[in-house]
C-alpha cells in the first residue's frame, strides 16, 4: 500500500515541468525592464541587449530549470541546454517584437 503511495506521488512529480517560479519571474523581469527602457530610444539589437542584461540573474535561473527538469527526466544535457536556449530565445524575441510593435502603433 506504501509502496502504491510512494509510485503515485512520484507519477505526479513527474508529470509537471519545471518550476514555474523562474519562468514567472524571468517573464516578470523582462516586462518591467521593457517598460523601464520604453522611453530610451533604441534599436531593436539594443534593446533586447539592454532587457537581457538587466534580468540575466533571472534567465540563468529559468535555463536551470528548464536543464535540471530535462535532465532529470531523461533528456541529454546538450539537448536540454539547447531547449532552455531556444526557450529563452522565444522569451526576448517576443517581449522586443511587442514592444516595437506597440511602439510603432503610438501616435506621437
Amino acid at each position: 500500500m506504501i509502496s502504491l503511495a510512494v509510485a503515485t506521488a512520484l507519477a505526479a512529480a513527474a508529470v509537471q515541468g519545471p518550476p514555474a517560479a523562474p519562468r514567472r519571474d524571468f517573464s516578470s523581469c523582462l516586462s518591467r525592464a521593457a517598460k523601464e527602457k520604453s522611453a530610451e530610444k533604441m534599436e531593436k539589437a539594443a534593446f533586447t541587449a539592454a532587457i537581457k542584461a538587466a534580468c540575466a540573474a533571472q534567465e540563468a535561473a529559468f535555463r536551470k530549470s528548464i536543464v535540471d527538469y530535462d535532465v532529470k527526466t531523461g533528456s541529454k544535457r546538450a539537448v536540454a541546454e539547447e531547449g532552455a536556449e531556444l526557450q529563452v530565445e522565444d522569451y526576448l524575441v517576443n517581449i522586443t517584437e511587442t514592444h516595437f510593435e506597440t511602439a510603432s502603433a503610438e501616435p506621437e
